[in-house]
């Protein structure tokens, strides 16, 4: 795995981000083991790595032995065009600040998380942010295959209001926020590469499609002419409007 080259993901290095997120300096690393947190295919912008360390703490007089699992979300590693692709668009630099600034300040607007919390930032390449597990906490990700039940899909609804509400509320409080998030992924200045990808994608839709017993091979045609200029159509719908909600 790409991760296995990092030289600096080692028990040291984990030790310092455990001790700054729990604020105590008596934490000791004693061993670390790492593996894939996603499956082959389940993330493309990133290469995720779910790191469990075992370390002692003390406790008043006496030294305890815990366990903590942490996500290394890293900007691809391993060179080629996917990291070339990701480099170019931001998209991790973007990350960065989202996580460790504005969700940081959504979330306190709140009273609530709106995110999992971030324990460190190494802004040198390769870019890596380091986060909190969720799993422990009994968070799961959903089988994008079978799709959300109603319970799970307002659930899903009401939490993205109450995110979209809080980022209206920081910007209200805090203009600039929004001064960092002019543009989305899609944009005039989209790399090649990343355009490429996302005819790409329309143009595997038109394969699907085709396979239709009903007028499949009709609709899979007008797709296929509206991958020519998805792209163009998609950054003009994705230009933000400030003066809408």
């Amino acid at each position: 795995m790409a991760y296995e080259t990092v030289a600096w993901l080692n028990a040291d290095f984990t030790e310092k981000v455990i001790q700054l997120a729990e604020v105590d300096s008596t934490i000791k690393v004693i061993d670390v083991s790492a593996k894939p947190a996603t499956a082959a295919g389940d993330n493309y912008t990133s290469d995720m790595v779910r790191v469990v360390a075992e370390f002692t703490r003390k406790q008043g007089k006496a030294k305890v032995t815990e366990k903590k699992s942490l996500l290394f979300k890293f900007e691809p590693i391993d060179e080629g065009p996917r990291k070339e692709m990701i480099v170019k668009s931001q998209i991790f630099d973007i990350e960065i600040f989202m996580m460790t600034n504005t969700l940081r300040k959504m979330s306190e607007l709140l009273g609530s998380r709106v995110s999992a919390q971030t324990y460190y930032a190494k802004l040198e390449r390769p870019l890596c942010l380091i986060i909190e597990d969720l799993a422990p906490l009994n968070f799961r990700m959903a089988n994008r295959h079978t799709g959300l039940d109603k319970e799970h899909a307002t659930l899903a609804v009401r939490g993205l209001a109450r995110f979209h509400a809080a980022s209206v509320a920081l910007c209200d409080k805090e203009p600039k926020q929004k001064l960092i998030y002019w543009r989305g992924i899609l944009n005039e200045e989209t790399p090649e590469e990343l355009s490429q990808f996302f005819k790409a994608g329309v143009l595997g839709l038109a394969d699907e499609v085709e396979k239709w017993p009903q007028d499949g091979k009709r609709y899979a045609e007008k797709i296929r002419k509206f991958a020519e200029k998805a792209h163009r159509v998609e950054v003009q719908a994705l230009k933000r409007k400030d003066d809408e909600f």
